[in-house]
């Protein structure tokens, strides 16, 4: 139960994430500085098993993962590994092409159905899926948008929240557009299927935003539902290069 979006910007990108959960999981931890391979890190952290659900680096690499309950072709592991694991190991990629190639060596048998988001600046962002048995890499996902989860009536709840993207980008795919379609409950109130989500059992925990600029990396992040708490001052790494392969 998530929903992605990004924007293109002049050297860099901005990438919003609204993370639902049941009202049943362990706190979340605010995005703090971490290290991955010798390489700076943000990323808040998932209370119950250590793990994260976005990740950006030093070098404008970014990473989010969105449960996979729309693709499910091949059963689920018995013990399956948390996912937010895995988003964590990416904070070290120098690129997306090097993130891929991480995801390609890995043994994706030990986790349940996922999508990767993957960013870097001036590149288009990339989606790589894995459903339980099967791995499939999306180039350019600007198509997709915006990138939506939900473990309850899935179909709907994507419809409904790309009518709402729709008609707030319909100006221009701005920043203040992207943050007004994450804190949206559309026309029809708060409710299962809005971006920022609410029902009785579950809700959008939190919402963080990745901007990367020409000289700087930085994560913000909304400690609550954005229809009602204030976005954080947030954390910022200088931008780095890197002389990996593209």
């Amino acid at each position: 139960m998530c929903t992605v979006t990004w924007r293109q910007t002049r050297g860099g990108y901005e990438l919003l994430f609204n993370r639902d959960e049941l009202t049943t999981r362990g706190p979340e931890s605010a995005p703090a500085i971490g290290e991955r391979g010798g390489i700076a890190t943000l990323a808040p952290t998932d209370g119950d098993h250590g793990g994260t659900w976005i990740t950006v680096n030093e070098l404008g690499v970014s990473a989010c993962l969105l449960n996979g309950y729309f693709l499910g072709s091949g059963a689920p592991p018995p013990h399956p590994t948390s996912r937010g694991l895995l988003v964590r190991e990416l904070g070290g990629a120098l690129s997306v092409r090097a993130a891929i190639e991480h995801l390609e060596c890995t043994d994706l048998a030990r986790y349940s159905a996922f999508v990767m988001v993957l960013a870097e600046p001036t590149r288009p962002v990339a989606g790589y899926e894995w459903d339980g048995s099967r791995r499939t890499l999306v180039l350019d996902a600007d198509r997709h948008l915006p990138l939506v989860s939900s473990g309850v009536a899935p179909d709907s709840a994507r419809a409904e929240r790309k009518r709402i993207f729709a008609e707030l980008v319909r100006d221009g795919l701005t920043s203040e557009a992207l943050r007004a379609f994450h804190a949206s409950h559309g026309s029809t109130g708060p409710n299962a299927a809005t971006p920022c989500m609410h029902r009785a059992d579950a809700g959008t925990r939190s919402s963080t935003r990745v901007l990367v600029t020409m000289d700087a990396v930085r994560m913000f992040h909304t400690p609550g539902a954005p229809c009602q708490t204030p976005e954080s001052p947030g954390l910022e790494l200088p931008r780095e290069t890197s002389t990996a392969p593209a």
